[in-house]
């Protein structure tokens, strides 16, 4: 099974908290188990899928990384 990683650079705080918002929503109404650490979220689907949304925002540099495919895959290395 094929894995997707995706890395999105944005122009705030404000931008990134947006969008993840709009991950978290989207993500949490298609999968039924999340899971929140620090700045990082997971879901499961009972199907063996698991996504990942992190905030990788350093100083002045604002981002998110979603990662989704099977438990292992490399879009799944944190």
């Amino acid at each position: 099974m094929s894995s997707i990683s995706v890395e999105v650079y944005l122009n705030d705080a404000n931008a990134v908290r947006n969008l993840s918002e709009q991950f978290k929503t989207y993500f949490s109404g298609k999968y039924t188990s999340q899971d929140s650490q620090d700045n990082k979220t997971f879901w499961r689907s009972t199907k063996g899928i698991s996504i990942f949304l992190e905030d990788v925002s350093k100083d002045k540099d604002y981002g998110l990384r979603l990662g989704i495919g099977p438990k292992g895959s490399k879009a799944m290395v944190l």
